[in-house]
């Protein structure tokens, strides 16, 4: 019984001590999410109502924290490859390779055909300090791939019904080519047995 009661006091006042340090924290917190940069202050409130303007006018005045904050809240609202791309290139110039390097991933992703993308993530790649070498693929492999990054989604989806569409097309021709052929094969064999009846 000392047992089950220790229990439940431990439970209750781990509780209660979590409940008050979150309180200290989003205190602290508030405090610490407004931005400095320039005339503008920007909080956590703001933030949802930026513009990639903002951010672009963050980055070149070259306030790369401010333009970071601001296009990852931007990305709250929804992905965009332009603005994955310039969340790669503040984090860059801010030093940040490892987390440029993943923001030009996102953004070659939704546009794989994009050389500026392309670009810019080899030259953050060659920056990296782990340079680990890939195993070279097989050439069917590199081929695949190189043929799928070739087009974004979009265009593949749109080949694809275009290629559906022409299968559709083709079968019809054929399936009806097939019954003419059959058609005339079966009166040619009625004839003939009927020549030799």
């Amino acid at each position: 019984m000392k047992k089950i009661l220790f229990f439940i006091l431990l439970s209750m006042s781990v509780t209660c001590f979590g409940q008050g340090t979150q309180s200290i924290d989003s205190i602290q917190t508030t405090e610490a999410d407004s931005i400095h940069a320039g005339s503008h202050t920007f909080s956590d409130t703001k933030l949802e109502d930026v513009t990639k303007a903002e951010g672009d006018s963050a980055y070149i005045k070259d306030d790369y924290a401010t333009a970071i904050q601001i296009y990852e809240s931007l990305l709250k609202n929804g992905e965009s490859a332009d603005v994955y791309y310039n969340l790669g290139n503040s984090y860059y110039k801010a030093g940040e390779i490892a987390k440029a390097v993943l923001n030009y991933e996102r953004a070659l992703l939704m546009k794989p055909g994009n050389s500026d993308i392309r670009a810019n993530l080899e030259v953050a790649r060659a920056k990296t300090i782990d340079k680990v070498e890939p195993v070279p693929e097989v050439f069917f492999v590199s081929w695949t791939k190189a043929l799928i990054n070739s087009m974004s989604v979009d265009a593949w989806a749109t080949w694809g019904i275009v290629s559906f569409i022409l299968f559709i097309i083709a079968f019809a021709a054929l399936r009806v080519k097939v019954e003419q052929v059959c058609s005339s094969f079966m009166r040619d064999v009625r004839s003939v047995s009927k020549i030799t009846q």
